[in-house]
């Protein structure tokens, strides 16, 4: 039996980062990929390539709760591919279903946007691996790397001293790259979704 305890995905995975800051690097589903419909975030070790994640117990689920109860699952790569793959294959089912198609037998665009949305999020790049320093969105270069790897929203936060333990904490809601001037002035960081 796994121990269980009350927490979140976010504050789990910045646990993880302060403990390992060299090796341990943080990652954003966001809901439209998730089954839950909820965005979610998981870390892994670069020093031993596991995947590490929050999950929910069955039945503790609340909608207006920042803690659940719950345990940290470890995968492997391999094992964290394959759920990222059942996962993608039931946005696929939900996609045929909401839109009446059959992706076998016929060439479809919103199975193609979600292969390139997929591509995305697997490459192996420090764009998608850290948080980012917020200064970095006034660089030409950094905003078209944003466009080139078609990111749509930044999620803003912002480093804060709690007991003497630096944490990052959201700092406001998702904000499109098109709005960048939105992002409140103390952001000092963001992910990119």
């Amino acid at each position: 039996m796994k121990k269980t305890f009350y927490s979140n995905c976010l504050f789990e995975a910045i646990k993880a980062k302060l403990k390992n800051w060299k090796n341990v690097s943080i990652h954003f589903i966001p809901g439209w990929l998730e089954p839950t419909g909820h965005f979610h975030f998981y870390w892994n070790n670069s020093s031993n390539n596991t995947y590490y994640d929050f999950r929910l117990l069955p039945g503790h689920h609340k909608n207006l709760c920042i803690f659940f109860k719950g345990y940290i699952e470890v995968s492997s790569q391999s094992e964290w591919e394959k759920r990222m793959y059942r996962s993608s294959e039931l946005l696929n089912k939900k996609l045929q279903k909401k839109y009446n198609f059959n992706s076998t037998n016929e060439k479809n665009t919103e199975i193609d946007e979600l292969n390139k949305k997929l591509a995305i999020y697997r490459e192996e790049s420090a764009f998608y691996k850290n948080f980012t320093d917020v200064s970095l969105l006034s660089s030409d270069k950094y905003l078209n790397d944003l466009e080139r790897h078609n990111v749509n929203y930044v999620f803003p936060f912002k480093k804060t001293v709690v007991n003497g333990i630096p944490i990052m904490e959201s700092n406001g809601k998702a904000i499109s790259v098109k709005k960048l001037n939105q992002i409140p002035n103390d952001t000092t960081d963001f992910l990119v979704l």
